[in-house]
């Protein structure tokens, strides 16, 4: 029996011994948001969450929390706090986190015995536009299209929008961030690649347009990095749920206004495009904006494009022109 015993406590206390260290905080979140590549807020004082990693038994006695810009500059350390808080734990240092700031949060804990735990990987998330001066003179642009699709006379929609510019002279781009604002589906281009993940896709989701529309978020710092000295923003513009055909729920062919058609809500969108280099202040694109201190991105630097797309809608699909389809449109360079 004694043997038995021995047998049994041996691995047991082998485990123990391997438990020694405690491991770093896991599962991350800044305002409930867990993927980086969504996580994007409007508060200026987001909350952090974490898992501690304890042994059975223990409890989180302590946490310190550290958040940085993505080049590095400290915006708060709250040093060791003793707290068993480990949900919504506030940014709490004396200034905000400024608008339009990429950053991360990084947690380490104790334990009730006074251990510390390692620090946990970086978390990525960004702050971004709060209020209309935050958008660097950024307004709206729109596609001329009118009237709903008519098969056996089409109307071909201007709903393609590029711009191409010289970046000020740098030693090199650090980061790059995409702001888009859509009522509708607005696609996004820098350089000619495709902006946001494959999941998000810069696609913010409904809301009564008339009265709300949000915006989105992508990092394309390696887009413009892959442009050199110039960057090319390009944006297409579709329906979505802003413009949506009737008949695709009640089978009839009727062609109806939904209300916030009326409110001049068609294919509308505004974008900001911010470039932080390593050796000068960051420079910006925006949609729409004649006169601004940022570059002109409609009308006044380049012009809409002529369209490809004759309708896009969540349940009807994309209905477009194959003929007149150019892959460069979007790249530095291209024409329609």
């Amino acid at each position: 029996m004694r043997h038995s015993l021995l047998a049994l406590l041996v691995p047991f206390l082998a485990a123990r011994a391997a438990r020694a260290t405690m491991g770093p905080p896991t599962r991350l979140r800044v305002e409930y948001i867990d993927q980086a590549d969504w996580a994007l807020v409007d508060t200026p004082r987001p909350r952090f969450s974490w898992v501690p990693d304890l042994e059975a038994g223990q409890l989180q006695s302590a946490y310190s929390i550290s958040v940085r810009t993505a080049a590095g500059t400290a915006l708060w350390d709250s040093g060791k706090v003793e707290s068993a808080a480990s949900f919504n734990v506030a940014f709490g240092a004396d200034d905000p986190v400024p608008a339009d700031t990429a950053a991360t949060v990084s947690v380490r804990v104790w334990d009730q015995a006074g251990q510390v735990s390692p620090w946990s990987d970086p978390f990525s998330f960004v702050v971004g536009p709060r209020a209309s001066g935050d958008w660097r003179g950024a307004a709206w642009i729109a596609c001329n299209q009118t009237g709903e699709f008519d098969a056996e006379t089409p109307t071909y929609a201007r709903n393609r929008f590029r711009t191409e510019v010289r970046l000020p002279a740098h030693k090199g781009v650090t980061s790059a961030r995409l702001y888009v604002a859509g009522t509708g589906i607005a696609r996004a281009f820098v350089n000619g690649q495709t902006a946001g993940s494959a999941r998000a896709r810069l696609q913010a989701g409904w809301t009564a347009f008339r009265q709300r529309v949000l915006y989105t978020y992508a990092d394309v710092t390696g887009a413009v990095q892959a442009g050199g000295d110039s960057v090319a923003l390009a944006l297409e513009l579709g329906n979505g749920w802003a413009d949506v055909l009737p008949a695709a729920w009640n089978g009839s062919d009727a062609q109806v206004s939904v209300p916030w058609r009326r409110g001049g809500a068609l294919r509308k969108a505004v974008a900001m495009l911010v470039v932080d280099t390593l050796d000068g202040p960051s420079f910006s694109v925006v949609t729409g904006a004649p006169g601004a201190p940022a570059v002109a991105f409609d009308g006044v630097a380049t012009a809409p494009l002529p369209g490809v797309e004759l309708a896009r809608r969540p349940h009807n699909g994309t209905a477009r022109q194959a003929v007149r389809l150019n892959a460069s449109w979007s790249c530095g360079g291209g024409r329609a």
